[in-house]
């Protein structure tokens, strides 16, 4: 068998057993693998060349210094960036030994982060482990694992200076947000808040956070959604209105794409403590968010 094709494979057995994994993928120039139904939490790290990432037929661009996350739904196809070839290296657990909290939060960060040194040594440390055949469960595990919370420790620490202070453009968006969460907000009202052009708020917070202000945005509606779900009788249609959705309709689809879950099955998990955690959905890439602002509430 292809190495290639052997990595693939365990990627399925990961899936089928609920194993971690870890291993390298290599993609010949212009070649891609998948679509794939995805059901993993899975981290990728380029190696050489850039790693094509589609997730729902919406597709970026991992490069070599970035570290990537996917979180379990959705079809993806992976691939190599023209013109050359890529290599890259994965860790992937369907169920990860990380508490509720921590998976959920997987689903609120971005899906693409600068590799820290300790997210390198990581995975240096799991695919040297598995290079001469499956490593034991007990091995990987807690590598795959660590990975994530660095994962999740890393993303925290975007969009603050050495002294641990956060870009005062971006603190003022999530001021406004936090405010007028309920209100149709415009990419224009949040860059006026933070007394910056537009363009330049979204460079900020590409660069800061690894995502863009609309979607923040979006994905605190959801965020709060989901809390008020969970921890209040409220019916959905005043949750979703609160939160400044357009309908109750757009509140489910959103609520779906970030937990796997309609809001009824979030609602129930919230109130029974001794539901197992439910895998959460979509990567952050999926639905589409029209980030111009145009008919947003």
């Amino acid at each position: 068998m292809h190495a290639a094709d052997r990595d693939v494979s365990a990627l399925d057995q990961a899936v089928s057993t609920g194993r971690v994994h870890a291993g390298a993928l290599a993609f010949a120039s212009g070649s891609m693998r998948g679509p794939r139904d995805h059901a993993l939490y899975q981290l990728l790290l380029p190696r050489s060349g850039g790693l094509v990432v589609q997730v729902d037929g919406q597709r970026h661009t991992l490069w070599t210094g970035e570290v990537g996350l996917l979180t379990p739904g959705g079809r993806v196809d992976l691939g190599a960036a023209a013109p050359g070839p890529s290599e890259h290296a994965w860790l992937a657990a369907q169920r990860p030994s990380l508490p509720r909290p921590a998976l959920e939060a997987l689903h609120q960060v971005p899906g693409v982060l600068p590799a820290s040194p300790a997210m390198v040594a990581l995975f240096n440390a799991a695919t040297s482990l598995e290079q001469g055949g499956p490593a034991p469960r007990l091995v990987i595990e807690p590598l795959v694992a660590s990975a994530l919370a660095v994962y999740l420790r890393d993303a925290g620490r975007l969009g603050r200076d050495a002294a641990g202070r956060e870009h005062p453009a971006i603190a003022a968006v999530r001021g406004i947000v936090r405010q007028r969460l309920a209100e149709r907000l415009t990419l224009a009202d949040l860059a006026a808040a933070a007394h910056v052009a537009p363009e330049h708020l979204v460079r900020l917070f590409r660069r800061h956070t690894g995502t863009t202000p609309y979607r923040y945005l979006w994905a605190e509606r959801v965020r709060l959604g989901v809390q008020l779900l969970e921890h209040s009788g409220e019916p959905v249609t005043h949750i979703a209105r609160r939160c400044g959705f357009r309908s109750s309709y757009h509140f489910a689809r959103l609520v779906r794409a970030a937990t796997g879950l309609s809001p009824t099955q979030v609602r129930q998990r919230g109130w029974d403590p001794h539901d197992a955690p439910a895998a959460p959905g979509a990567p952050r890439a999926s639905p589409p968010i029209d980030e111009s602002g145009a008919g947003a509430r």
